[in-house]
């Protein structure tokens, strides 16, 4: 889980999805130091928890400090069902925080789509333009 901690930390691996179920994962092998870095992760956008042995403790805490944190985050799905079933307010603080996260992704999107679109304008009017010969008026 360490170096998990460490990938999701750094700025330099662009990991989009990270399927961590069916590992037998418990509370302490995601320690806080894992909601600490998954909180401040920009890049990953998928997640699967599914299937470990989660506490509901341990679920609440990372649901809580993920919505603390949800205006970074471009987590758009979380699995982690087969885990300590979620109560009724998990479920709320899980659809809060994917909601977040969502519309992070959205405007990340429509932000690279405006560029290209402002880039390809750029390349159509360069494109269009016919260098000045020598002597001629610019």
């Amino acid at each position: 889980a360490t170096e998990i901690v460490d990938l999701l930390k750094t700025k330099k691996v662009a990991l989009k999805s990270l399927d961590l179920s069916d590992n037998g994962l418990t509370d302490e092998h995601l320690k806080p130091v894992f909601v600490n870095a998954l909180a401040k992760n920009r890049i990953l956008v998928d997640l699967d928890l599914s299937k470990n042995s989660l506490s509901r403790g341990y679920l609440n805490e990372m649901l809580g400090q993920l919505n603390r944190c949800a205006i970074d985050s471009r987590l758009g799905f979380l699995r982690l069902f087969d885990n300590a079933p979620l109560t009724e307010d998990q479920h709320q603080m899980l659809l809060k925080f994917l909601q977040n996260s969502r519309v992070n992704l959205l405007k990340d999107r429509h932000e690279q789509n405006s560029t290209e679109t402002e880039i390809e304008s750029v390349q159509k009017i360069a494109a269009n333009l016919t260098p000045s010969q020598p002597g001629e008026p610019a």
